[in-house]
């Protein structure tokens, strides 16, 4: 059994690189590295190729692992060894489909292209679908490609996992790259139902060791596990499904969260407090810079899920994201402000069944 680690990639190579340079000098046992390419046109999986063959180099920043760590030295550095993946089937809808794997039967590296611009959770349940018919995943660990990692990021995901064996997904301390004695989330993020909003727990907050009690605390405020770094259970994956697709980006986190909650057995959320993830927040998405992409995305998923699980609450919803128009046009942002107008008044459309709903269990 492997524990496995799926990256997404799309134009990212840079950060890829950097990503799996952390990866290969984690503790403990190796895991096996699948990164799925969403048609980059900027050439990565001849870079990332390139990189993995030990012909280019990527600089780890200089506070890694930790700037608490300073001086503790740094583990080094291996070149994984690498396999390419060819999926037969196009779209690759249903894990039964074939894959044809070149390379030596040792690889730690998969590369997969998607062949399109899948959205987050489609490129990500690429490379679900893939472990899944594998068979021999003991964990996944979902990361973004925007990360580095602690050397004992995944041992202590793992470990959080043995001793929560009802908790589906489990989840790092997420702290700023750029500033990374500042933390971006613990674990995921709280949804208020009355804002219809969600926000990251401990967001802004100065990084510090977490207690017992204070992680239990953290816990119970959790309503999804951020997708930039979550470990998942095959248990899991068997009995809620892989992401729904619907979303293209952006609250597919919270929609699976709801999902296992709602499932039965339910499957419960939890905090490797010990987990440490460093993440360049916005790097693929843009969303350090607002766009009209990414605020119709947030604004429409919002409304999506809200319509999903919460329909007695949809007018609210459609009524904040209005507010949210409102501070646009306040902030010369017209065309953002049309953007949520439109999303707001508009229709919102679910589909009649998404793949998550079956393509775990085909």
């Amino acid at each position: 059994m492997h524990d496995y680690v799926v990256l997404l990639n799309w134009n990212g190579w840079r950060d890829t690189c950097e990503c799996l340079a952390s990866l290969m000098r984690l503790n403990g046992p190796a895991p096996r590295v699948i990164v799925c390419d969403n048609a980059s046109s900027d050439g990565s999986l001849d870079r990332i190729r390139a990189w993995a063959r030990g012909e280019a180099e990527v600089d780890l920043p200089g506070w890694w692992p930790a700037p608490e760590q300073a001086g503790a030295g740094r583990l080094p550095a291996r070149r994984p060894v690498m396999a390419e993946v060819r999926r037969a089937d196009a779209h690759g809808e249903l894990p039964g489909g074939a894959w044809e794997v070149q390379g030596p039967d040792e690889a730690d590296l998969f590369l997969i292209p998607t062949g399109a611009n899948l959205g987050f959770a489609g490129g990500c349940n690429v490379g679900l679908r893939f472990i899944l018919q594998r068979g021999d995943a003991r964990h996944v660990w979902l990361l973004n490609n925007d990360t580095v990692v602690h050397p004992d990021a995944l041992v202590q995901l793992v470990q959080e996992a043995g001793r929560r064996p009802q908790a589906g997904m489990i989840g790092s301390v997420l702290r700023y790259y750029h500033r990374p004695d500042i933390v971006q989330a613990q674990g995921g993020g709280r949804f208020d139902l009355a804002r219809t909003a969600t926000m990251h727990v401990g967001e802004g907050e100065r990084f510090e060791p977490i207690s017992e009690t204070r992680q239990a605390d953290i816990e119970r405020q959790l309503a999804y596990i951020t997708g930039a770094s979550m470990l998942l259970t095959p248990a899991f994956l068997a009995q809620v499904g892989l992401m729904q697709e619907d979303y293209f980006l952006y609250y597919e986190e919270i929609d699976w969260a709801e999902r296992a909650r709602r499932s039965r057995p339910a499957f419960g959320l939890a905090l490797a407090a010990g987990s440490l993830v460093f993440h360049k927040e916005g790097a693929s998405a843009g969303t350090n810079t607002p766009s009209v992409f990414s605020a119709r995305l947030l604004a429409r998923n919002r409304l999506r899920f809200i319509r999903r699980f919460y329909p007695e609450h949809l007018a609210s919803a459609r009524r904040h994201v209005l507010r949210d128009a409102v501070v646009a046009l306040l902030r010369r942002r017209p065309e953002v402000a049309r953007t949520l107008m439109r999303e707001a008044l508009g229709p919102v459309r679910l589909p009649e069944a998404g793949p998550a709903a079956q393509a775990a269990r085909a």
